[in-house]
């Protein structure tokens, strides 16, 4: 069992990412907001954690910048929705900034668990 951050303004999401996550065994924290998320990482130590990079009271990339500069090793996959290119865009600048996994949403919740068995592999090859 692993204990994950969710920090998304979208409750259905932070709702369907619990869901699945918890169905597979983990232990779930959630904030709707990067100030919210920032106290709880601080707060706590976690596993993983998943982070919307379009946050509306606060970016999602100043977010994952704030959280890697307080612990660059930190786990992160960053989620990102909308129409074009510009998700991918805005998800490529969170991989160069060092995030593990990118996620574009709608997110099926196989490709989910895969993302998130893989990245909790490396944790445990780690130790």
């Amino acid at each position: 069992m692993a204990r994950f951050l969710i920090i998304d303004g979208d409750a259905k999401w932070r709702g369907m990412l619990r869901l699945a996550l918890e169905a597979d065994g983990h232990c779930i924290e959630d904030a709707e907001t990067g100030a919210a998320g920032l106290q709880a990482f601080r707060a706590r130590r976690h596993d993983l954690v998943m982070c919307d990079v379009t946050e509306p009271e606060q970016d999602g990339l100043e977010t994952i910048d704030r959280l890697l500069a307080e612990r660059p090793a930190a786990r992160i996959i960053a989620m990102c929705a909308g129409p074009g290119d510009r998700p991918m865009e805005i998800l490529a600048t969170a991989a160069k900034m060092g995030v593990q996994a990118i996620l574009r949403k709608p997110i099926a919740v196989d490709q989910l668990i895969f993302t998130v068995l893989n990245l909790l592999d490396g944790i445990d090859d780690a130790v």
